[in-house]
């Protein structure tokens, strides 16, 4: 029954028992009037001045016709108490169902963004190839690339979506046939083709010119992931390739949700709406037609939700109408407001889980722009149904960190004084301020970092910088994680940047990018014996130029050239090509911005040289080890890396990948690249042994690193 109903009634009620009362007696000369107006508490939205009951009963002399005047008053006041409570009642149903069409509306926008997922072949397909096509018109060398860009027309044609699945099956049934795979295996892998399943498509795309062995290895391991349990990973960042690409951690988040999807796992991706992102390669992007408002600095703001699909990844973009225009702006960082900006996006994804319900199993976090969310969830969000998600915070870089006044937290609803503490948010070396960063590591159930050497340096106070005391109280729930490389783009078979593409089958066009990146530098055109050592320096590149010096004067005394290039860093690229450094004519020091010649530089080097001491994701190595350069490069002892070490004296080559240096001093570093250099003069045929392995090494997300992340998540879920 709804209020207005309740207040009729109760009307009628009143009238029926006043004209029931007995006639007055004599003696009553004067007459009243009792009016009892009966309104809604405010705020009652909908029941207006003009539509209040008034309900009056006429009385003669002292009395109401000998009714008790207090019994008509506490008769009166117990139908509003419960005309109130019909009221409270109705208005919890109504926020159940309003929460319940929210979930229904989430529910279906899922059900679609796993639908358009399920959709491998195509999906699959149309993502290749637009990566691919966008690589070869940014190289700019589409005419020496025609043949390549050919051959991978004619494979997009091969394994088109009607045929990729009738591919697979022939394969499963040539494989059967030859006993690379047991029946029960064949049978339980037909029914993944018959499904359509996403992992299976993806697999067989990249391995089907591969071998038996490998290509079944990696099939059969699909089997053993989809009978586990998938889990729900929410990533809350503030970039990922293509739309948001301000640094390398957007490729590296990217990589990520994709290799997590292909191994059956449910992940969204919730990020700022920019003005400035490229929402091109977003599918069906539209806007949820609803308004979510939170409070932030004293006020309520206004926000809109937009969704669509990328990579079959279900992505949400969240868009402030705030004052501050917070991300209606040129650029993605480097505002005087970061911490307002990224703060209100922490808090507003939040929100937004919390009015859909989402049970995440998992809310992974990126670097400091998004390490607020762990200090809030479990201060304001974890005991309102959210107690079960568990958080894992990435920190791609720990140079950024975020430090401001205490005083600051207040606007996003944190209490200065319960935060700004040693053990909580307040900053190891400076105590005046707290440390956004050092909040999420604190914070979260477990922290990760994008290599294990990386991790081993942040622990020492040289390199930690100044967060070496908390990650060592914490070291227990910190880990590195090597990257993955992406393989679509770092490709030596199908990358349109080279002159003729090779693969670890057929290396002859290394030769040909040798020579043709020779002659487009100038160096001496000598012939295919003189050796090429690169080195390729990023835009996070921390390098002493000592060892850049060491390097260049070895090489030449070595009797070979050396090439070393610096990509977008402008600070390191003066020094570098200054007149700090003297160079020959064997040698080139390059400041650039152009791509193409990064992957020219790459393909041409025999030898690639890596002194980084600040390189975290120790991508460099593992493109050399793509390309067929074998690296030399500073490695941590006692840890796990993608270099296994050439024993020269015992010349134990099976699995070597690389000659490792482990300090910061340049006669170690040199020492290595001198071992380098006269094991490719000395052992032509062990060191085509070590290209090999290093071609052969899988270092895509999809091998160890992923699996990485998985056990990461498993180790902290919720049971």
């Amino acid at each position: 029954m709804s209020v207005m109903q309740h207040m009729a009634a109760a009307n009628n009620k009143w009238h029926a028992a006043a004209l029931a009362l007995p006639a007055a007696p004599r003696g009553f000369g004067r007459r009243h009037r009792v009016s009892c107006c009966i309104q809604p508490p405010v705020g009652d939205r909908g029941i207006g001045e003009d539509r209040l009951t008034e309900i009056s009963i006429a009385t003669d002399g002292d009395g109401i016709f000998g009714v008790d005047m207090k019994q008509l008053i506490d008769d009166a006041q117990q139908s509003i108490l419960h005309l109130n409570t019909g009221r409270t009642t109705a208005f919890e149903k109504l926020q159940k169902v309003e929460r319940e069409r929210d979930l229904l509306a989430a529910r279906v926008a899922q059900l679609k963004a796993e639908h358009e997922a399920s959709m491998a072949e195509c999906d699959l397909l149309r993502q290749k190839a637009k990566q691919f096509e966008m690589s070869f018109h940014v190289s700019g060398r589409q005419g020496k690339s025609a043949g390549s860009m050919k051959r991978f027309k004619m494979n997009r044609k091969r394994f088109n979506p009607p045929s990729i699945w009738s591919e697979i099956l022939l394969r499963i049934d040539a494989m059967t046939l030859t006993g690379v795979l047991q029946i029960e295996q064949a049978t339980s892998l037909r029914k993944l083709v018959w499904a359509r399943d996403a992992q299976i498509a993806d697999m067989f795309f990249k391995l089907a010119d591969g071998n038996d062995a490998e290509l079944s290895a990696r099939l059969l391991s699909i089997i053993s992931s989809t009978r586990r349990r998938s889990l729900h990973i929410v990533h809350i960042c503030t970039e990922m390739a293509p739309v948001a690409q301000p640094g390398t951690a957007s490729f590296n988040i990217s990589n990520l949700c994709k290799a997590l999807r292909r191994n059956g796992h449910l992940v969204e991706v919730i990020l700022p709406k920019y003005d400035c992102m490229d929402l091109s390669a977003v599918d069906n992007l539209r806007e949820i037609e609803t308004d979510l408002y939170i409070y932030f600095g004293d006020q309520w703001h206004k926000n809109r939700i937009w969704i669509g699909t990328l990579y079959g990844i279900a992505v949400t973009l969240l868009e402030p109408f705030h004052p501050g225009n917070f991300f209606a702006r040129e650029e993605f960082y480097n505002y005087n407001d970061d911490f307002e900006r990224f703060t209100y996006f922490c808090k507003l994804s939040l929100e937004y889980l919390l009015k859909l319900g989402k049970q995440a199993d998992i809310l992974h976090l990126h670097n400091w722009q998004t390490a607020a969310v762990a200090p809030m969830f479990w201060e304001h969000y974890a005991h309102q149904g959210l107690q079960d998600i568990r958080l894992v915070l990435t920190c791609h870089d720990f140079r950024y960190q975020c430090l401001r006044d205490p005083h600051k937290l207040a606007i996003c609803g944190l209490d200065p004084e319960q935060l700004n503490r040693p053990d909580r948010l307040q900053d190891d070396l400076e105590p005046r301020f707290i440390n956004m960063l050092k909040g999420g590591i604190v914070y979260s159930n477990i922290v990760t970092t994008v290599s294990p050497i990386y991790a081993a340096d942040v622990l020492t106070k040289e390199h930690g910088y100044d967060l070496h005391v908390t990650l060592n109280t914490h070291k227990d729930k910190f880990i590195g994680i090597y990257n993955g490389l992406d393989d679509v783009l770092w490709d030596p078979a199908l990358d349109c940047a080279l002159p003729e593409t090779y693969s670890v089958e057929d290396m002859a066009g290394k030769s040909v990018c040798k020579a043709s990146l020779r002659q487009e530098l100038g160096l001496p055109m000598v012939d295919d014996s003189v050796p090429l050592v690169g080195c390729i320096l990023f835009e996070n590149s921390e390098v002493e130029l000592k060892l850049i010096r060491a390097a260049l004067e070895c090489a030449v005394g070595e009797e070979a050239q050396f090439v070393c290039a610096v990509h977008n860093n402008p600070g390191l690229g003066i020094r570098l090509t200054g007149k700090q450094i003297h160079t020959d004519a064997n040698a080139r020091l390059l400041g650039v911005n152009d791509d193409a010649l990064l992957h020219r530089i790459v393909a041409a080097s025999d030898i690639l040289y890596s002194p980084d001491m600040y390189e975290p994701a120790s991508q460099s190595v593992m493109i050399g080890m793509r390309y067929g350069a074998v690296p030399v490069a500073r490695q941590v002892h006692s840890i796990t890396s993608s270099i296994i070490n050439l024993d020269e004296q015992q010349h134990i080559i099976l699995h070597a990948t690389g000659f490792p240096f482990y300090s910061t001093e340049d006669s170690d570093a040199i020492t290595s690249l001198h071992d380098a250099l006269t094991y490719w003069k000395c052992h032509p045929e062990m060191w085509s042994t070590l290209v090999r392995n290093c071609m052969s090494k899988d270092l895509s997300w999809d091998s160890s690193c992923v699996e990485a992340y998985e056990a990461a998540y498993w180790s902290v879920h919720k049971v």
